[in-house]
Parts: structure tokens; C-alpha cells; sequence
């Protein structure tokens, strides 16, 4: 006789699988025309919210509960830090979270240079509350676009090639990424001396699809 199938999986596994299914879910969304492609927020909310509903769908034991919440500010060294969707895991005494952060850049919003620094921004904090921040189980960094400059090879001595993020980029642990145009220092923050470096290694990859034969690509990376 053919046993039942029943799950027995921790919670960052089903985090992680949650992840998986929520941007195909939205993807496919987007294809079919249930929702439309919007502004930045407009992503955060749609996919926080099926992010919310695969959760509610495996939480499997009466005294545990996910919980979604947006714009959660964890602070950096005393600085505040906003993280776009933060999931809050409670079961008795025990609590962990998983952290997400989100880029959506439009072609019409030129300056790719500046998504680049923005989004290591973003994963340099990840990887911040990851490595620091106990309750922090998984970071979890999902980017999308409708430029194609995004995933192309970059120029030597650019931003772009300082701060690799095209198609089939290496971002390795422990090296020191930094630039040097006064630009794009100007924009850096808190990194502007330190610049970024990673406790893990990434390899970026790029998904397409279409949306009435327009082009989109995104990649999710756990930090």
C-alpha cells in the first residue's frame, strides 16, 4: 500500500518553497493579465500578499503562525533600515524571520547604474541581519525589470563591471566591491568607505518572460 504523502518540513524549507512558488505564481499573473506591472510598491504588495497565502497554506501545526508584514525597520548599527517584507515565524517561545528585500526598475527610469548600487545596498544589509542579527534565519533578494541593460556583460572599468549584476555575474564572498566615479559615491551611503563585501558567494541569473511580446527578466537570490 502506497503511503500518504506527508510533509515533514522545517520552516526555513518551506520559507524557501514559498519563495519559489510565489514569483511563479506572480509571474504568471502578469502573463495572463490578473494583475498589471506597476511601480515598485505595487510589486512589494502583490507578492507580499501571495507570499502571505502559500504561508497560510503551509502552516500544518495549531500553535505556529506566519505573519507578513511590510517595511519593517531593523536598524543597522543604530541607523534605521526599512526591509520591504520581513515574515515573522512564531511557534511557543521560538520566533525567527525571514527577510526580503525587492527592486523593480523600469527602462523609462534610466540611471542602471544607480538600481546596481541600490540593489547592493539592499543585499549588503541582507547579508548584514544574516550574519548579525540572531533571530534572522533567511534573506531573500528578488529583482525585476523591463531593461535589458540590466543583464547585459558591462563595459570595462564601469560601475556596471564594479559592481557585477548582469546575466551569469559572480558576486564572491569576501571581496571587496567598491567604485569610483564621484556619482556614483555619492550614492553609496554607509558603504561609500567600506564598499560591499558578502559572507557568501552569488551567481546571478536572469529569468525572461513577455507580457504582450514585452520583454521582462528578473532573479531571486537568497542572500
Amino acid at each position: 500500500m502506497k503511503e500518504a504523502n506527508v510533509f515533514n518540513l522545517d520552516v526555513d524549507t518551506r520559507v524557501d518553497k514559498a519563495i519559489i512558488e510565489e514569483m511563479d505564481i506572480y509571474i504568471n499573473k502578469l502573463v495572463n493579465g490578473f494583475i498589471e506591472v506597476g511601480l515598485e510598491a505595487t510589486f512589494q504588495l502583490h507578492l507580499s500578499g501571495i507570499l502571505d497565502d502559500l504561508l497560510q497554506i503551509h502552516t500544518y501545526e495549531i500553535d505556529e503562525r506566519f505573519q507578513v508584514a511590510l517595511e519593517k525597520n531593523m536598524p543597522i548599527n543604530g541607523n534605521k533600515n526599512y526591509v520591504d517584507i520581513v515574515i515573522k515565524y512564531t511557534k511557543n517561545t521560538t520566533e525567527r524571520l525571514h527577510l526580503f528585500e525587492l527592486k523593480y526598475k523600469k527602462e523609462s527610469d534610466g540611471a542602471p547604474d544607480n538600481g546596481i548600487i541600490y540593489s547592493y545596498i539592499d543585499m549588503c544589509n541582507l547579508d548584514y541581519h544574516k550574519v548579525n542579527t540572531p533571530k534572522v534565519k533567511g534573506c531573500y533578494f528578488i529583482f525585476l525589470t523591463d531593461s535589458f541593460v540590466y543583464t547585459k556583460n558591462p563595459r570595462p572599468s564601469t560601475t556596471r563591471a564594479q559592481l557585477p549584476m548582469h546575466h551569469g555575474a559572480m558576486i564572491n564572498s569576501g571581496f571587496n566591491y567598491n567604485v569610483s566615479g564621484n556619482s556614483a559615491k555619492s550614492i553609496m551611503g554607509t558603504y561609500m568607505t567600506t564598499g560591499f563585501e558578502f559572507s557568501n558567494s552569488h551567481s546571478i541569473q536572469y529569468q525572461k518572460f513577455s507580457i504582450k511580446n514585452k520583454e521582462f527578466w528578473f532573479f531571486k537570490e537568497k542572500i
